[in-house]
């Protein structure tokens, strides 16, 4: 979500929530979330985690797991659908088993204990349907299947491990971060473009940026901070994505469609989206979003291709441009990671990490 939101118990009136869409559009300011769509999923829902997919009570905390969809495409350019689904499954399995730990605290440690939440996620769906050419019967076929088949498999191993059954246990993240790895679109979001920057937050005291730095990467201070006293830095990385279906190429109400499928069909918690918007769409979304309020829990709007975003996550770029880019920047060299890095230090996840919504990778 984003930095300011509006915590709604109630819908709107139609005239508050065109003020909403029109701040959103000209600052990308407030999010919101809808209480009472999350209370249909959890009655003692009161929080929501930064990145909104996962519903919370007070004192309780994200339990998340992801698998990439595209990672089952066969060499025939079939969709694995068997393999998937069994991934799934072992997905929750994992999530449920980090349950078993112990917190420090009584009261996070009892919450857990009730609930055993589970987030189990997808990531590059939207790369595995452009590549398969599913239509969305075919997407709500597998989702609906993978929605049963966890909840069954967790039903299951809870009663193995004698423990309560996960209250939620579907949920889709950002990805922002994770999908990096493969190289993949994130979660049920599209490809930014054939050729892109992206900008991933870091911590600023990271042995990783301190490489990136003397390697002569493109590093920058966050928005808002500087260089002396910043606390979270910015390294750029170009991305020829392969995508031949884009955010540039899709309404922003078909991007709406996909959170209202995943929806209904397979999350439990929440699916995190960020739905772009081109300059004249926001009349329709607001038709959409007054229209489908009861269904949506929490949606990012940003517009696409503004400036009112300094280092955004995404920037368009040119074949050129990204070929520029890449012959410029050094090869990731492991080695200085002994430079910067203390064996005996503990890499426990900071609050200034998470600050930003994103989930750092350790």
């Amino acid at each position: 979500m984003s930095n300011n939101s509006i915590y709604f118990t109630s819908k709107p009136s139609r005239e508050y929530l065109h003020e909403i869409l029109q701040s959103i559009k000209n600052t990308g300011e407030p999010g919101f979330i809808n209480a009472e769509a999350a209370k249909k999923r959890r009655k003692d829902f009161q929080v929501i985690n930064p990145c909104a997919e996962v519903l919370l009570k007070n004192k309780q905390l994200c339990n998340l797991t992801t698998v990439n969809a595209k990672a089952f495409i066969k060499p025939d350019l079939t969709f694995d659908e068997d393999s998937f689904i069994n991934a799934m499954k072992l997905s929750a399995r994992i999530g449920l088993r980090m349950t078993l730990v112990d917190l420090e605290l009584p009261d996070w440690d009892r919450n857990q204990k009730d609930d055993r939440l589970v987030g189990a996620s997808i990531t590059g769906w939207q790369d595995m349907v452009d590549i398969c050419k599913f239509t969305r019967e075919q997407q709500i076929s597998i989702l609906k299947r993978a929605k049963v088949e966890i909840r069954d498999e967790v039903e299951k191993y809870a009663n193995e491990l004698k423990v309560n059954v996960p209250l939620l246990a579907t949920t889709v993240k950002p990805e922002g971060t994770i999908s990096q790895l493969p190289t993949v679109s994130s979660g049920l979001h599209y490809s930014h473009s054939p050729y892109y920057i992206r900008r991933v937050r870091i911590n600023a005291h990271d042995a990783l940026c301190k490489v990136a730095e003397e390697l002569g990467w493109n590093v920058y201070p966050e928005v808002g901070q500087d260089w002396e006293t910043c606390t979270t830095k910015v390294i750029e990385f170009p991305v020829a994505s392969g995508a031949s279906r884009t955010k540039y190429d899709v309404s922003a109400i078909e991007q709406l469609e996909n959170y209202k499928m995943f929806m209904e069909h397979y999350v439990e918690h929440n699916a995190s989206i960020t739905v772009t918007v081109k300059e004249d769409e926001w009349d329709v979304v607001e038709q959409w979003l007054w229209d489908n309020w009861d269904i949506v829990v929490g949606i990012t709007f940003i517009s696409l291709d503004n400036n009112v975003y300094p280092l955004a996550p995404y920037e368009q770029i040119t074949k050129e441009k990204y070929e520029e880019m890449k012959l410029n920047m050094k090869p990731f060299d492991e080695t200085l990671l002994l430079k910067y890095e203390k064996v005996e230090e503990e890499h426990e996840i900071s609050d200034d990490e998470c600050a930003t919504g994103a989930c750092p990778i350790r």
